[in-house]
């Protein structure tokens, strides 16, 4: 079965490297991207990224590249089936032993009896997570696949501890000025 090659490629030219690394450096530039406007494009930035990356490494197996498997994808699968399960509605019953703190809830916010609940007692903010969950785990999968020669993973390092050094110094810069909150 054909390797991949000495510098990480799978038969690719690794064209994702780069936007994942300027992904990684633009994020933190978006001060914790708290507003749709910042978290949406970041979010789907990085899942294309991860599903192309995906779809690369499932195209090179298919042509007989060797493609190791995402460490831990196994449990990151597990992770997002015990949050999807946190969503399915449950009998009241049911609830009451598998979560006695979302069925007190739903007793003391309703004045009827409570019919089929979720775990969750916020199913739009689980499901955001669950959302953001996914994205992060298909830009994981893609930073594993795509940055698998030392090389590479030089670089992603390098990336990291410079982002890093630019916001310390922004943050020092910031703390040391007259109004620190602005």
């Amino acid at each position: 079965m054909p390797r991949a090659s000495a510098d990480g490629d799978r038969g690719g030219v690794g064209l994702l490297r780069v936007p994942i690394l300027l992904l990684l450096a633009a994020a933190p530039l978006a001060l914790g991207a708290v507003h749709e406007p910042a978290f949406i494009p970041l979010l789907a930035i990085g899942s294309a990224a991860g599903i192309a990356s995906w779809a690369g490494g499932y195209w090179s197996r298919a042509h007989g590249i060797a493609v190791p498997p995402v460490a831990g994808g196994r449990l990151l699968v597990a992770l997002h089936a015990l949050v999807l399960v946190q969503l399915v509605p449950l009998p009241p019953a049911v609830l009451r032993v598998v979560s006695p703190g979302s069925h007190a809830f739903y007793e003391s916010m309703s004045l009827v009896p409570i019919g089929w609940r979720p775990v969750t007692v916020n199913p739009a903010d689980t499901a955001r997570g669950l959302a953001f969950l996914a994205g992060m785990s298909l830009l994981y999968g893609a930073v594993f696949r795509e940055f698998a020669a030392e090389r590479w993973r030089r670089r992603l390092a390098g990336v990291v501890v410079l982002t890093a050094c630019v916001m310390t110094l922004a943050a020092l810069v910031q703390a040391a000025s007259a109004e620190p909150t602005r």
